[in-house]
């Protein structure tokens, strides 16, 4: 019976002292720097608890642009923070799909770009929160998580939730998505395919746009001149499309092009972009004007 015991005894202490994960930190500056692999990269991260997010500098994100650590499909958008003085600046938010510290891996992990060269790489509260329970040892300088598993991944439903994750460029909902909002689930899909105004024109007047799009069905129309200018940016998304002459003679394809939007500058004009270089102008509602659909989900 002791020996039974004591066995039982032995396996619940070899379970204990695997259920943590205890990190050795580097000092480096009066920083602690943590080990991590972003999308397979090796950085060594600031260990910053006061940090809303994860940061890399304009340095890193233009070396993981160039080798495939990171993709156009990972920025989902622009938004201002604070740093430690107050001072607020603009970043590029994207998306990490892995982030890795001593083996537990982490999904889909908001983080920033700060346009700065010389911005420090900080791993904040969307990559800390995801750990579970830490304990910090400064005199150490160890990090301990208390309840880490011994597989390191995350459990079935957060893996589910990751494979559903909507990214910019997608295939969704009959067109492709060009914008998400910060909920993740939310935005905006642009049919990715010529618009006819007739049965023997790819353009049309403003008028003409409107009904080509209404007549689309599945809540499909045309979009406002913020949402077209969206679009614009995310244009690298959509393939080359075949343009035609106002008789419906093909001019060749091309990615750019002078599109419609809904939004009107007076009752006779409204607001047109043109891909190619951004200007936005009110021209004729009358004028033969390329036409792009989109929809929201």
């Amino acid at each position: 019976m002791k020996k039974i015991f004591f066995t039982i005894a032995m396996i619940l202490i070899t379970i204990g002292s695997n259920s943590q994960i205890v990190i050795k930190m580097k000092k480096e500056g009066g920083v602690s720097l943590i080990p991590c692999k972003v999308n397979g990269l090796n950085l060594n991260f600031i260990f910053d608890t006061g940090a809303g997010d994860v940061s890399i500098s304009m340095t890193e994100a233009s070396f993981m642009l160039k080798n495939d650590y990171l993709s156009t499909n990972d920025i989902i958008g622009n938004q201002n923070y604070q740093d430690a003085n107050g001072k607020i600046s603009e970043g590029i938010k994207i998306i990490l799909k892995e982030v890795e510290i001593a083996g537990l891996k982490l999904f889909n992990v908001e983080a920033s770009i700060v346009k700065n060269l010389k911005a420090p790489l900080l791993l904040g509260q969307s990559a800390i929160s995801k750990l579970g329970k830490i304990q910090l040892d400064l005199q150490s300088n160890t990090l301990t998580i208390l309840d880490g598993k011994s597989s390191y991944n995350f459990s079935t439903s957060e893996n589910n939730t990751i494979s559903s994750k909507l990214t910019i460029g997608q295939n969704y909902k009959g067109g492709k998505i060009f914008y998400i909002d910060e909920t993740g689930m939310h935005g905006l899909i642009v049919l990715d395919k010529s618009v006819w105004a007739t049965t023997n024109r790819a353009v049309g007047t403003w008028s003409e746009a409107n009904k080509a799009c209404d007549h689309l069905e599945d809540d499909w129309r045309l979009p406002t001149k913020d949402e077209l200018n969206l679009l614009r940016l995310k244009k690298f998304i959509l393939k080359k499309e075949m343009l035609y002459d106002s008789n419906g003679k093909p001019v060749g394809d091309e990615d750019d092009g002078v599109y419609w939007s809904s939004s009107q500058c007076t009752k006779k004009t409204s607001w047109c972009i043109d891909f190619s270089n951004g200007a936005q102008t009110c021209f004729d509602k009358n004028l033969m004007i390329g036409i792009k659909a989109i929809k929201s989900f």
